[in-house]
């Protein structure tokens, strides 16, 4: 049983496909050396029929002297690529390079800097995805939970603008006043429909609360979920 390929051996062979799509490499410098960095990489794990099964099969117009003499410098040589090596050799652009996922194959004339640019960039992109899906989430398990039927439409609206953390009835005022079915409260009767929505929830175990001392000596009313 062949060994699984090297994680190498694999992006240089989805590299080689992107270029020569129909598996046939073409007849001439470019081509034989673009086969070559696939075969050095196989060469490089001993594994010297699956070496000949590939140059047979990409190269199909070299004879048999031809592929006997590459077998033996690809298995004498055992030459390891660099990531720069194969970027350049491919011509690979870091469109292709994320297309194909080539991670191991840096985008031709790509400098340290280019690629410590690029990990900066990909992380950036990983995390706010990574956020914007915590927020779905959240999201969801906030509608689930408000959707619950002992609770009214106004209390749905009031615990999904709660949080684990402290949130006070204020600010979750402000952020209903643009809501249609809260607009035509005064900001007066807002803030008593909020209250009185936050004690209800409070009373039925959704909500934990605790007063605190405003700034002009008033107190107001925080909130965070329970469940």
């Amino acid at each position: 049983m062949s060994p699984p390929p090297s994680r190498l051996e694999a992006h240089i062979r989805r590299t080689l496909e992107l270029r020569y799509p129909r598996h046939v490499v073409t007849n001439d410098t470019l081509g034989l050396d673009r086969l070559r960095a696939l075969l050095d990489t196989i060469a490089i794990q001993g594994n010297s029929r699956k070496l000949r099964n590939i140059m047979i099969g990409w190269a199909p117009f070299l004879g048999e002297e031809a592929c006997d003499r590459l077998f033996d410098q690809c298995m004498n040589a055992r030459r390891k690529w660099s990531s720069v090596e194969l970027g350049t050799l491919f011509d690979l652009t870091e469109h292709e390079r994320s297309a194909i996922g080539a991670w191991n194959i840096r985008p031709a004339g790509y400098t340290d800097d280019d690629m410590k640019r690029l990990r900066r960039e990909t992380k950036a992109r990983s995390s706010c995805r990574s956020r914007r899906r915590k927020a779905k989430e959240a999201h969801a398990k906030s509608k689930a939970a408000a959707d619950d039927i002992s609770l009214t439409e106004r209390q749905k609206s009031i615990y999904m603008q709660t949080a684990d953390a402290w949130r006070s009835t204020t600010e979750i005022g402000a952020a209903l006043a643009s809501w249609p079915e809260y607009k035509p409260l005064a900001r007066d009767a807002l803030r008593k429909a909020v209250l009185r929505a936050c004690n209800e929830l409070i009373g039925q175990g959704w909500l934990s609360g605790e007063v605190r001392s405003g700034s002009r000596r008033q107190t107001i009313l925080f909130v965070r979920r329970t469940r």
